[in-house]
């Protein structure tokens, strides 16, 4: 009887970890493939065509943030990007969505194939103006931000 109970518990858990994650690797997934699948050694993208809810602007968090500073210094709580234990670990930034001082989701983003690493830190990228192109270079994409006509 407790391996059945453990069996339906391993698959409640991969289940309700495969929803929460299913914004994240819509993102990912399809913005790899755009990038990859193009033709040419650049490719413009906007980011707002790879979230599907709904945000004002995101920022792009480094590693080794300390979360509690970053929460005092925007004013907003930040409490599933401390999930992703960004403070301590080094293999990916997090693109954290923010509507009306108010985290919707965050994502993690690893350095390969596309490296958001190259974007400024903790800079509002607002949904109006999130016009990016992505450049290769060697092996790897790096976003550049197209910033809107006055």
């Amino acid at each position: 009887m407790k391996k059945i109970q453990y069996c339906f518990f391993i698959i409640a858990l991969i289940i309700g970890c495969s929803d929460s994650n299913e914004n994240e690797r819509f993102f990912n997934e399809t913005l790899e493939r755009k990038v990859l699948y193009s033709k040419t050694d650049s490719v413009a993208i906007n980011i707002k065509e790879l979230v599907r809810f709904d945000w004002d602007y995101f920022i792009v968090i480094p590693p080794y943030t300390t979360i509690d500073r970053l929460e005092d210094s925007i004013d907003v709580k930040l409490e599933k990007v401390k999930d992703t234990r960004i403070e301590t670990n080094d293999s990916f930034v997090v693109l954290a969505f923010i509507k009306e001082h108010t985290l919707i989701d965050c994502f993690t983003t690893k350095y390969h194939p596309i490296d958001f690493s190259v974007l400024k830190p903790f800079l509002p990228y607002k949904k109006e103006e999130a016009n990016f192109i992505f450049v290769k270079n060697g092996n790897k994409y790096f976003p550049y931000h197209l910033y809107s006509k006055p």
